[in-house]
């Protein structure tokens, strides 16, 4: 699987979405509470979202300049960076 290169984080994140919702109906994203960094930098800093449902129908994954998509089983559907 090829990694795409977006021009920003939040390109990189909606690529990452739609790689994900095209397996799938329409539904809300949930992000998770991103807890104040232990080291206080933006480079250790990760948000996951989640694609709402039951079981959950996809997670996105980001850190310091990636993006990775997950489809319900875990399996990788995508990975976006940005610099």
């Amino acid at each position: 699987m090829k990694t795409k290169v977006c021009k920003s984080r939040n390109e990189a994140i909606a690529e990452a979405r739609r790689r994900v919702e095209r397996y799938g109906e329409e539904r809300e994203w949930l992000v998770s509470p991103s807890p104040p960094d232990a080291y206080k930098s933006a480079q250790y800093h990760v948000e996951t979202f989640v694609l709402q449902g039951s079981p959950p129908r996809g997670y996105v994954i980001t850190g310091d300049g990636f993006a990775v998509s997950l489809d319900s089983q875990g399996d990788v559907v995508a990975k976006c960076c940005w610099y």
